[in-house]
């Protein structure tokens, strides 16, 4: 029964986590293990236990509870893709077992085949080759990454040389973004990332009702990268601007925004843009549809709690500001980078940020948009208490 099966893996991934510390060659300090090791000694093991635990706990009563559940759908003709739930519950687990820090460890270079938008993520010090297709680097915007060949640092966000060896030199997290089907030969600690999928829906729908995260006729599209108009309009939001910016009627110069709702994202552009919140980037395109890196979101929040960029920190480190201000953990920064930065995540960042405090002020950013009016306090109080997930 589908039940027993969820059962059965969730023991597995609580089982697993409990092994991790017990495999060989992995320390809290480099929690790496032979992929040998992992394949025909560790999984097999976590998966005998994960059965016998099953067998003890599994009782008849679960497959009555189940054929209940499923009598009362069918008498309400309501259908469940098993399927795409099963599939969701393996990378909530999986996902959870790469940010609590487990890597595979290749002693020498190691062929990884990656699908598009498959992600390799590699420890400090790790070195590895794109031999074919096409590929991104990724991940914090300050990581050192070597290219031994050229014998100069590689910065993030832009695409990977075919056949260069680049290295991991700092303790940042680096990860490689499929563009296509991907081979990557690695030598030392790495991680493979799936495609990303939504998981921080509860969180889409509290935005919504606060009217912070509107969606598209599409839907929240939370699998999607956010754009740089996205996240200007995200930022007008959430410092409590964007009736004005509706309203502005000045004008802007860029020739790349689109004509939509109104007029709506022409006025969102010039009201930041002469408000002097965004640049475009050229004198001629605002970059609409460009993607945006988790530093250039978190930037924009920081502004929004009365932080400047170039004075009390630099939008490279912007996620390290956030760390250090309490808006969320040093290991939500590294699942932010090592999963890349959707809309899903955008969501994420923005829920946790509503609690942090303004600057030089005990005034947090959700109470500051219920003192302009932009926010109901019910809903607000009602929002910030609606999600109760335990935090990394």
């Amino acid at each position: 029964m589908v039940l027993k099966r969820y059962i059965a893996a969730m023991l597995a991934v609580i089982l697993l986590f409990g092994l991790v510390s017990a495999v060989a060659a992995g320390t809290a300090s480099d929690p790496v293990a032979s992929l040998s090791y992992i394949k025909n000694t560790f999984i097999p093991q976590v998966e005998k236990m994960a059965g016998d635990a099953g067998d003890v706990l599994i009782s008849e009563k679960l497959d009555e509870a189940e054929q209940k559940m499923y009598d009362a759908l069918d008498s309400r003709d309501i259908e469940i893709d098993i399927s795409g739930i099963e599939k969701g519950v393996q990378y909530v687990m999986y996902m959870g077992l790469l940010d609590s820090g487990f890597y595979v460890y290749a002693d020498s270079m190691t062929q990884v085949k990656l699908q598009k938008d498959e992600r390799l993520v590699v420890t400090p010090g790790s070195s590895f080759m794109i031999t074919s297709g096409s590929a991104r680097l990724e991940g914090d915007a300050a990581a050192e990454i070597v290219n031994s060949a050229a014998g100069a640092r590689t910065l993030t966000n832009n695409p990977a040389a075919t056949r260069a060896m680049y290295i991991s030199a700092s303790d940042d997290i680096v990860t490689v973004r499929a563009s296509s089907e991907v081979t990557v030969s690695v030598q030392g600690g790495y991680q493979v990332v799936p495609v990303y999928r939504a998981v921080y829906y509860d969180i889409a729908f509290e935005l919504r009702d606060l009217g912070l995260f509107k969606g598209s006729n599409l839907g929240f599209e939370l699998e999607r990268e956010a754009t740089r108009l996205e996240a200007l309009i995200m930022f007008l939001r959430i410092i409590g601007e964007e009736d004005e910016a509706l309203s502005y009627t000045g004008t802007h110069p860029f020739t790349d925004v689109p004509y939509w709702a109104g007029d709506a994202a022409n006025k969102y552009v010039a009201y930041a843009y002469n408000k002097g919140y965004t640049n475009g980037i050229s004198s001629s395109k605002f970059g609409t549809y460009n993607t945006v890196v988790a530093e250039q979101y978190m930037t924009f929040v920081l502004r929004a709690l009365g932080y400047k960029d170039g004075v009390d920190f630099s939008w490279e480190s912007a996620l390290d500001k956030a760390v250090e201000l309490g808006i969320f953990s040093r290991a939500e920064q590294e699942m932010i980078l090592r999963r890349g930065f959707y809309r899903d995540l955008v969501a994420y960042v923005s829920y946790y940020s509503l609690t942090a405090m303004k600057k030089g002020s005990s005034t947090t950013l959700i109470q500051s948009l219920v003192n302009v009016g932009s926010v109901d306090q019910q809903q607000a109080n009602e929002a910030l208490s609606a999600i109760t997930r335990i935090r990394q």
